[in-house]
């Protein structure tokens, strides 16, 4: 998808990134952790089609599961030929290949329904493993509610907790070491070995009314 700029009478593609981007990298144990400030030029109409139709609840086949009963966590999928080139960059930055196609679009939009069930106080949700790689560009006004990598103080949980993503996905801080916090911002991308354990880091109320936590995800592996 193109959009025709009026008043600079070019061609700019919806995905398209700043130019000059600067990267701060930082060491993470034996890895490196990448932030990119403003990496979109024109995140407000990413933002826009991600949200254009409500996307499906993610993982809706599980047999056993509260999603949309006391949260809601969305997923979209799609395909944009204009997102090859951020693809392209990215992994050439981590020096791992797309787990998908390179114009895979995805986002994961979370909001919660319920206080009582949502006790991000006492829980983390959902720490997990991925591929490789995991790139996150955050799409809302929020500097609370970023990312966490965690360590495990009981090396147990992730094997005992239930396979089912959507049942329990809260789970006790007691048994996580919090290694890293990646702050949030607008329009702001981080890039991670998405080998430790993480997941979203839920400090605030704001997204337990009509707001969704929106971001863009990547997903990255090694090219065995």
């Amino acid at each position: 998808m193109s959009l025709f700029h009026h008043k600079h009478l070019r061609l700019i593609t919806m995905f398209e990134l700043n130019k000059n981007l600067q990267v701060h990298t930082e060491k993470f144990f034996h890895t490196n952790l990448y932030v990119i400030e403003d990496f979109y030029k024109d995140p407000d109409e990413v933002k826009s089609f991600l949200c254009r139709t409500k996307p499906p609840l993610w993982k809706s086949s599980e047999k056993n599961q509260n999603n949309g009963k006391f949260f809601e966590d969305r997923r979209f999928n799609g395909h944009d030929a204009d997102l090859i080139d951020a693809y392209t960059y990215l992994s050439k930055l981590c020096n791992q290949i797309p787990v998908g196609p390179s114009d895979w679009v995805v986002s994961n939009m979370t909001k919660f329904l319920d206080k009582s069930y949502n006790k991000y106080n006492t829980c983390y949700w959902w720490p997990h493993f991925d591929y490789g790689y995991n790139g996150i560009v955050y799409l809302n006004d929020d500097s609370d509610n970023g990312t966490n990598i965690y360590d495990l103080t009981n090396p147990n949980e992730i094997h005992n907790r239930p396979d089912e993503e959507h049942l329990d996905p809260w789970r006790n801080k007691n048994n996580y070491r919090v290694v890293k916090t990646i702050v949030p911002k607008y329009n702001r991308m981080v890039l991670f070995d998405g080998m430790f354990p993480h997941g979203m880091n839920i400090t605030t109320d704001k997204f337990f009314g009509d707001e969704y936590r929106i971001n863009q995800v990547f997903f990255f592996k090694n090219d065995d």
